[in-house]
């Protein structure tokens, strides 16, 4: 979403429809108070995530009209709405009072949540994009995502990895990208998805310690997934079964 900031460490991306009870946990996690989750949920068509810095910034399509706005983000709810012209397209924000989130709506079709919207609000007024030599760009366009599969993209797992060793080793890889696709819902309430991901492994010389220390790292998360190197040695293939709100607590948490 061009929204949100380039240099973040997790972008996600679903449709609402095909996604509800994942959709319902995440609205949870960062709303856990909310009232009538299902109404809220009716409205949205896509949700965009961004992990940034150990913040989440949230972005939704689909339809919210002004009227009812300031009824349901009342102080009886536990928001406070705030004018301030310095906030670019809206000139206002709501705050809540319990929780280190401000909501904005530079659109009747597009709702912003984040610790500051201030930012997030200042590229939508300039439509900024990201950077040329980013890939988010290609997963998140402002037309609604109607697939059934998450798409998802790591910008720099390299990063990641010392957080995760302890250690100053450099690990050969840069980008994470792929879809996580709807499998099951377990009894205990947790969505299960399929993850198919490609890493991008900067130099074929060290492509198994590259994967050895992936392993590491996903077994850290939490995660079982299956590591392997492709043909040319270029790209290692991710797969396994995950659960994506344990995913994205992961990257908070890092």
């Amino acid at each position: 979403m061009k929204v949100f900031p380039a240099d973040g460490q997790l972008y996600l991306q679903w449709s609402v429809r095909y996604n509800r009870e994942l959709s319902r946990q995440v609205l949870a996690i960062l709303l856990p108070d909310v009232e009538n989750a299902d109404s809220i949920l009716n409205r949205i068509d896509t949700a965009y995530i961004c992990v940034c810095n150990r913040n989440i910034y949230a972005v939704a399509t689909g339809a919210f009209p002004s009227v009812g706005r300031n009824f349901i983000l009342s102080e009886k709810n536990g928001w406070k709405k705030i004018r301030d012209e310095s906030l670019p397209v809206t000139g206002s924000c709501y705050e809540s009072l319990v929780f280190p989130y401000q909501i904005a709506f530079p659109s009747s079709s597009t709702v912003i949540l984040g610790e500051s919207v201030w930012p997030l609000l200042v590229s939508w007024d300039n439509r900024s994009v990201l950077p040329e030599h980013t890939e988010p760009a290609a997963f998140f366009s402002d037309a609604p995502y109607d697939g059934n599969s998450i798409d998802f993209y790591i910008q720099n797992l390299q990063e990641l990895l010392p957080l995760v060793t302890m250690t100053g080793l450099h690990i050969p890889v840069k980008t994470m990208y792929g879809t996580l696709t709807p499998e099951d819902v377990s009894a205990d309430g947790n969505v299960y998805y399929a993850l198919d991901a490609q890493v991008a492994v900067t130099d074929t010389r060290a492509v198994r310690s590259a994967a050895a220390a992936l392993k590491i790292l996903f077994r850290f998360m939490g995660l079982q997934v299956s590591v392997e190197t492709d043909d040319t040695e270029s790209m290692l293939q991710i797969s396994g079964v995950v659960d994506p709100v344990n995913l994205l607590l992961a990257f908070v948490a890092l």
